[in-house]
């Protein structure tokens, strides 16, 4: 069985690592696509082609085994997972490479993994360096 995946975020760094995703990550399914503006999704869904978007944060999330997120702040990370929460996360892995403090990071780590879920820290910044042509 394969994992879906679903991407929270459509910031530049999160438009070129999900670029890469559907160009090189060998997925077996769609990659589902979540942004709080909708058009964006949308457009850059059109763009990479084998990819969906969400209605809302939690379709996203329930259809999900692998929730990866790329979000801007705190707060944006803050409000996100206060709605991701509210939903059942048992079992589902949650990767998140926003641009978010250590303390936010460890702060939604716990909660996440009370509920139920795993969590892995891939901060943007080293994955943006990857990202990067030589």
């Amino acid at each position: 069985m394969s994992a879906q995946i679903t991407f929270l975020g459509m910031g530049g760094i999160a438009q070129a690592m999900t670029a890469n995703l559907v160009r090189h990550g060998n997925l077996e399914k769609p990659l589902c696509l979540f942004n709080r503006t909708k058009s964006r999704a949308e457009s850059h869904s059109r763009n990479i082609g084998r990819s969906y978007v969400a209605s809302s944060i939690n379709e996203a999330v329930l259809e999900a085994d692998i929730v990866w997120s790329c979000l801007q702040d705190d707060e944006a990370v803050q409000t996100t997972f206060e709605e991701i929460l509210a939903t059942d996360i048992q079992g589902k892995l949650f990767v998140d490479s926003s641009s978010i403090t250590p303390e936010k990071t460890n702060q939604i780590a716990g909660k996440v993994v009370g509920a139920g879920g795993e969590f892995v820290a891939m901060p943007g910044t080293y994955v943006a360096r990857a990202l990067r042509p030589e």
